[in-house]
């Protein structure tokens, strides 16, 4: 009986482990070229690279009336510069600073897409880190996972070292 229990929370835990790491890993999204051709991101974090043919990298996030919407992009050293658009596609904030990393924060006014440009500065293939949160998603949620994975195989590990202890007396 003791060692079903142990297989059956080894195996959960796996699971759960797994899951929590595959979730926090970067996702490639591709970009668009053009506003019109913005590709659709959630929050989170991605690897891309922009091409020496390509002026801007544009992506969109659905935001909703009230949320913080802040985006951070970081390079090996390239410089890009960070622009922010409403859903009626007008600019309403942007991060020109030189150097190779921008962040900008901005509280959306409306729900709806927002259009996020990384655009070059320096020339040639730029590969870029970016990181979007919303504050008002409940965050680090997909941590959890990974956090429920370790107490569970914490607990198996000292169930192992004493598990020789009767654990329910009758």
């Amino acid at each position: 009986m003791v060692k079903r229990v142990y297989k059956k929370l080894i195996l959960i835990s796996s699971v759960v482990f797994l899951m929590g790491i595959f979730s926090c890993l970067p996702v490639a999204a591709g970009y668009g070229t053009t506003i019109g051709t913005a590709e659709t991101i959630t929050a989170g974090s991605l690897g891309d690279t922009l091409d020496s043919s390509d002026g801007s990298a544009w992506y969109k996030i659905s935001c909703n009336d009230g949320q913080t919407l802040t985006v951070a992009i970081g390079t090996l050293g390239e410089d890009l510069d960070l622009y922010f658009y409403n859903p009626s596609q007008s600019l309403v904030a942007s991060s020109a600073d030189p150097g190779s990393s921008e962040v900008l924060s901005y509280k959306c006014s409306s729900s709806g897409y927002y259009y996020i440009e990384v655009a070059r500065f320096d020339p040639g293939d730029i590969v870029f880190a970016m990181t979007t949160t919303l504050q008002s998603s409940i965050p680090g949620f997909e941590l959890l996972y990974v956090f429920f994975g370790i107490v569970v195989l914490l607990g198996i590990t000292i169930y192992s070292k004493n598990k020789n202890r009767t654990l329910i007396e009758n």
